[in-house]
């Protein structure tokens, strides 16, 4: 049975897919964790298949989704897809606008982003070099 659980911290190993485990390697990875508002895990028989925060840099800034894809999250992936898209109206309850950026080579981020209802707005290259697509979604649209 599926389950969605907040956690105020992760676990130190984590079980998580090549993409998302190089973005969390980052400097600012586990900062921007563990300065999220919010961190949910979705569970399935205590496993973790996938970790959500939102991230709200400054009061005047836009909150900010962040993902972390686990191995277990692909086993039955169109029910999670489903499950995960179904239980999202609750986060925009929550945040009526939220963004977020997704490397413009990682194909199923982008997919992803769409999948759950994030519509592009712009295209920024970050510090790191790397070029980001950022997404928006909005409560009723």
């Amino acid at each position: 049975m599926l389950m969605i659980e907040e956690v105020t911290e992760l676990p130190r190993a984590l079980p998580l897919k090549e993409w998302s485990q190089r973005e969390y390697s980052q400097p600012d990875g586990p900062v921007i964790v563990r300065k999220s508002a919010h961190t949910w895990t979705l569970l399935e028989n205590g496993e973790i298949l996938l970790i959500l925060g939102v991230y709200e840099p400054t009061f005047m800034t836009v909150p900010e989704v962040w993902l972390l894809m686990c191995h277990g999250f692909n086993k039955q992936l169109r029910r999670n897809l489903i499950y995960i898209k179904s239980r999202f109206g609750e986060l925009l309850d929550l945040y009526p606008r939220l963004e977020v950026k997704v490397d413009s080579n990682y194909l199923a981020g982008l997919k992803f982003a769409r999948h759950m209802g994030f519509r592009q707005i712009a295209e920024v290259k970050m510090n790191d070099g790397r070029d980001y697509i950022i997404f928006e979604v909005r409560r009723g649209r």
